[in-house]
């Protein structure tokens, strides 16, 4: 299908490099963005307690089982008494009652139950599948005004505190989360940084590189513009 289309878009450089190794005519990137209304959601304050959430697809166990995050994650919750952790998908390998795991939540209703996170957090291994990854759950963060730590790895490079968050080498988990979480000043900055950042990144203010896209397709198909097909 990708070979018979005029362009492929992908939201990576790690799937155009694959599709045009694939031999296709037109690979473009093109990132993900969030649902517009997302902005209009605010973060629920709780005083004395701090939530530190994972958005993970089942496929992350990958990345888990990659990098110390659930001994990491333990330590956490042992030091700090007013911390709580949530996953949605996948499920750590961590028995504690301040440990909430949801198996899925419908895509639609997702922004809603990250709303009451503190602390976005987005492992990635070094792995050919995480560098072929979107960028999107930074932006399902911090649109949210919620600030995050991630691994340096694929579309997540190059972001960083202008956008809300803060890049963590592989064995420096546990010490960017517990700065973060005992420095409150600089992690409210970055969740306005986050927000700031996020409230640019919706589908509709992003639209018209689709259609900037299609035009050029059809302009370079003048002859017969019917025929253009975009996959």
């Amino acid at each position: 299908m990708a070979l018979a289309a005029d362009v492929v878009t992908a939201p990576s450089r790690a799937l155009v490099e694959r599709f045009e190794a694939y031999g296709v005519h037109r690979a473009a990137l093109l990132e993900n963005y969030v649902a517009d209304e997302t902005v209009f959601l605010r973060r629920g304050q709780r005083p004395g307690q701090l939530v530190i959430g994972w958005i993970a697809g089942k496929e992350h166990h990958l990345d888990a089982d990659a990098l110390p995050i659930a001994p990491t994650l333990e330590r956490i919750l042992r030091v700090h008494e007013h911390v709580e952790l949530r996953t949605i998908g996948l499920r750590l390998p961590i028995k504690h009652d301040r440990y909430l795991h949801v198996d899925g939540i419908p895509f639609a209703r997702l922004p809603a139950a990250l709303a009451g996170w503190d602390l976005g957090m987005a492992p990635l291994a070094d792995i050919p599948f995480s560098r072929a990854r979107s960028n999107i759950k930074l932006k399902e963060y911090a649109i949210l005004g919620i600030p995050w730590l991630a691994s340096s790895v694929g579309e997540y490079v190059g972001l960083g505190a202008r956008e809300g968050g803060r890049m963590v080498a592989d064995g420096d988990w546990f010490e960017a989360l517990n700065w973060l979480i005992t420095h409150d000043a600089h992690r409210r900055r970055l969740a306005r940084r986050a927000a700031k950042w996020g409230a640019g990144q919706t589908i509709n203010q992003h639209a018209y590189r689709w259609e900037k896209l299609l035009h050029e397709l059809v302009g370079a198909r003048t002859a017969d513009p019917v025929d253009v097909t975009l996959a």
